[in-house]
């Protein structure tokens, strides 16, 4: 379990958008609850506005008697279209972590929630030099306020740490026959050896297919994806099938992979170098041709290593573009590439974003987000030894965010991140910035 010495939040401002606060913590002392609550009021009691609700930032509750320290730099922020969601202060007790795979941020009925998880150490682990907790530590769950449950650090609800990792790259689960015990739970056919297979998927059925050949599923098990082949007819041109639980079909002809956004709603079919020629083999007889084919098509993957064609669902499609290291936006419609330098690759080094460059830079697959029109990015980058920026299409740079994650609010995204410089203040902000 990773731990950090961190904090709890206690104020808010503005964002133009209301905001919900839950808040997970951990405590050893009747005192340091008491604090928490007092805390914890404050910030579910103050709504939030602003420009988008026509009128000025709400401003903080009343004081605590939990300790301030320095400032972070807000107007610093703001001046680069940063918005401050909540604004706190430390109240370090001695002994004090913060478990970060259990915190994230999320929307929930149009409100945007951060879920932030403290503990305090016993006695006995605060002379350890490792300053880990404990799983037996008392753990207490305030929700807006309100303790709504006690339970302790090794009960704590995995729910918690699946819902901050849903919004983490990879989206999707791959699940493939004869490998994987997941996909036999929902692949299965009529009878031993049996060519009649369904797909049995959150209490319906789908099918009977002649094959299924791999199974996409979302984080959350609520949504798939499957590639098959329907019967003999289709099996004899080797047409393969995408089909979902929502009723979608289409042909996926010479794909050599499929993305998908984060909601597994919106496929892309990859197409690679020479897919053109490799679709004209199968209808060229002459072995002299053939053989003249196969050559062109070799040299084409050969001379354009990491590129291809894409196919997205809204019928938008492009051509001999850099398909190295995709992985879709949000919305579906957008594809993000990576090309690392390489002499076999026409295209230069760096991030790409619908096949045009827009940094030198390249970031982890995943690390990328922009808007449904692709007008506005951002993306984490930073050099060796320079930390991790939160990099934005009109210049804005963040240094060191905690948990960057696109949220979409009433139709609009935001990037929204936690800030915390233990060096410069005690006060840990959550911020958004629109795309």
């Amino acid at each position: 379990m990773l731990i950090r010495k961190e904090t709890i939040l206690k104020s808010s401002r503005a964002l133009g958008l209301a905001a919900g606060l839950t808040v997970l913590v951990t405590a050893a002392q009747a005192q340091f609850l008491k604090k928490l609550k007092n805390t914890v009021k404050e910030v579910a009691g103050t709504a939030l506005s602003g420009d988008a609700a026509g009128g000025d930032a709400a401003q903080p509750g009343p004081g605590s008697d939990i300790p301030q320290g320095g400032k972070l730099s807000v107007s610093g922020l703001e001046q680069q279209g940063v918005t401050v969601v909540h604004a706190g202060s430390a109240a370090f007790l001695k002994g004090e972590y913060f478990i970060e795979d259990h915190s994230g941020v999320a929307v929930r009925d149009t409100m945007i929630t951060a879920t932030v998880v403290v503990g305090v150490m016993t006695k006995a682990e605060s002379l350890s030099e490792a300053g880990m907790g404990s799983e037996k530590d008392a753990a207490y769950i305030f929700e807006n306020g309100k303790k709504s449950q006690e339970t302790t650090v090794g009960g704590l609800d995995k729910a918690l740490v699946d819902a901050s990792r849903r919004y983490d790259y990879p989206w999707t689960v791959e699940l493939s026959p004869g490998n994987d015990k997941e996909y036999d739970r929902y692949v299965s056919g009529d009878a031993a050896g049996s060519l009649r297979i369904s797909i049995h998927f959150n209490g319906k059925t789908y099918g009977p297919y002649m094959a299924v050949n791999k199974l996409y599923v979302d984080k959350t098990r609520s949504k798939f994806y499957a590639i098959v082949l329907p019967d003999a007819e289709n099996a004899s041109r080797m047409n393969y099938l995408l089909v979902s639980g929502q009723g979608k079909s289409r042909s996926i002809g010479l794909a050599s992979d499929i993305l998908f956004n984060r909601d597994l709603d919106h496929p892309c079919l990859l197409l690679p170098a020479g897919y053109e020629e490799m679709a004209a083999l199968s209808k060229i007889t002459d072995d002299t041709q053939r053989e003249q084919l196969q050559q062109q098509m070799t040299r084409q993957m050969m001379e354009h290593s990491g590129e291809g064609s894409t196919v997205f669902e809204n019928g938008k499609m492009l051509k001999d573009i850099p398909i190295n290291d995709p992985w879709l936006d949000l919305s579906g419609n957008n594809l993000f590439s990576i090309m690392v330098e390489s002499g076999s690759n026409k295209q230069p080094a760096g991030l790409y974003l619908n096949g045009k460059k827009i940094s030198d830079e390249a970031p982890s697959p995943g690390q990328g987000w922009c808007n449904a029109a692709a007008s506005a990015w951002a993306f984490l980058g930073g050099g060796a030894g320079q930390g991790n920026y939160l990099i934005f299409s009109d210049g804005t740079d963040i240094k060191s965010p905690l948990h960057p994650r696109q949220l979409v609010v009433n139709g609009r995204s935001y990037m929204t991140w936690f800030m915390y410089d233990r060096g410069k203040s005690d006060e840990i902000l959550l911020c958004s910035k629109p795309l």
